[in-house]
């Protein structure tokens, strides 16, 4: 977040800011206001990269390009290094999560099939026509992954209350 409170984007390419701008409000809701502690970041984007491939070669995993993001952990004041895994088409093939203080990888998450990075509402973002901030995704396919774990819970909690049907009556076969 900046010095007004807004939540800030950077698009980095050979080590330089490439554009920034401030992230929508809409798509900034979720996002923590816990800011970085900077004293505690000893892994930069490329030591993250480094450690994201890694973890991508040795699960056997190709990719073409990554998206990065820099956050806290949600009710933490430790930050990590959030990295989606893109491969030539621009479909998302793996996300890896490494500590931005200790260089582990917290998480590696790799999808059976190559995800679209969707805009808003799951609308792709090459038919939007617009950037869709990284982070904005991130809340998508949180929200999504959210959703469905609750629809889950939901039809596990109905299928424990419900009523069962009476079993059926034993059957005794006459005697011959």
């Amino acid at each position: 977040r900046d010095a007004n409170g807004a939540v800030r984007e950077f698009f980095v390419s050979n080590g330089e800011v490439i554009s920034d701008g401030i992230v929508p409000p809409a798509d900034a809701n979720g996002i923590s206001g816990t800011p970085l502690p900077m004293h505690r970041l000893n892994i930069d984007s490329t030591d993250a990269f480094q450690k994201a491939e890694a973890t991508a070669r040795a699960a056997k995993l190709g990719f073409d390009s990554v998206n990065y993001q820099l956050r806290c952990l949600e009710l933490s004041t430790n930050a990590a290094w959030f990295i989606t895994l893109v491969n030539a088409q621009g479909l998302g093939v793996g996300e890896v999560s490494v500590g931005a203080s200790t260089g582990n990888v917290i998480a590696a998450k790799w999808y059976a099939e190559p995800r679209r990075l969707t805009g808003q509402n799951g609308s792709p973002e090459a038919e939007a026509g617009s950037q869709r901030s990284a982070v904005g995704q991130f809340w998508d396919n949180t929200r999504d992954g959210v959703a469905t774990g609750i629809k889950k819970t939901g039809g596990w909690i109905r299928n424990k209350i419900s009523p069962k049907p009476a079993p059926a009556p034993y059957y005794v076969p006459p005697s011959r």
